[in-house]
């Protein structure tokens, strides 16, 4: 039995989910200052901004960051079920492109 070795694809996850970690913030606090100015009345009042505003400002932030957790959360879900240690075979099938089992 040959010896293992470290799965590529498991280390370029860890790489993909630090980068997704550090733009989940980014992305998750995109619209804040947006909504932070629409909520001051300093940039569009009445009625219209305010449907604006509530109806599709806001929702829109929030789901923005709901879709930006939910891919770390994907990402990490990934991670956990990748191995970290493959056979040589596998990992040098990866470098080559080739789809792992």
């Amino acid at each position: 039995m040959s010896d293992l070795v470290s799965n590529p694809l498991h280390q370029d996850l860890q790489k993909l989910l630090a980068q997704v970690k550090a733009g989940e913030h980014s992305l998750g606090s995109l619209l804040d200052q947006s909504v932070s100015r629409m909520q001051s009345d300093e940039v569009w009042i009445g009625p219209v901004a305010r449907s604006w505003r509530d109806g599709g400002l806001i929702p829109n932030k929030a789901q923005l960051r709901r879709l930006a957790r939910a891919l770390v959360d994907d990402v990490e879900a990934k991670l956990r079920s990748t191995p970290d240690k493959v056979k040589p075979e596998v990992a040098q099938a990866y470098g080559r492109g080739q789809r792992l089992p």
